[in-house]
């Protein structure tokens, strides 16, 4: 009985790997072209003119960061991660 749950184990495994990578292969998903991207998360009643964002925005340019602003409510889209990830279909 142990021998038949530890292969049923190891298939279950392996069959949620091939569809990961089915998937992956499907979608067509590539990384973003900069790794270096962090994201500045400001409220939506925050304006981006604001003297303590342009702060953040500014020290990220002067050390090379790729800072991008997102607003709270673009941040709980879902969509964003597959913006984040350049999905191509």
């Amino acid at each position: 009985m142990k021998r038949l749950f530890k292969y049923g184990i190891t298939l279950a495994v392996f069959a949620a790997m091939l569809g990961t990578l089915a998937a992956y292969r499907h979608l067509n998903i590539k990384g973003g072209a900069s790794v270096d991207t962090i994201l500045l998360l400001i409220p939506d009643s925050a304006d981006s003119a604001d003297p303590q964002i342009q702060e953040w925005i500014d020290a990220g340019a002067e050390e090379g960061l790729h800072l991008e602003v997102v607003r709270d409510s673009r941040f709980l889209d879902p969509k964003l991660l597959l913006e984040l990830v350049h999905v191509h279909r």
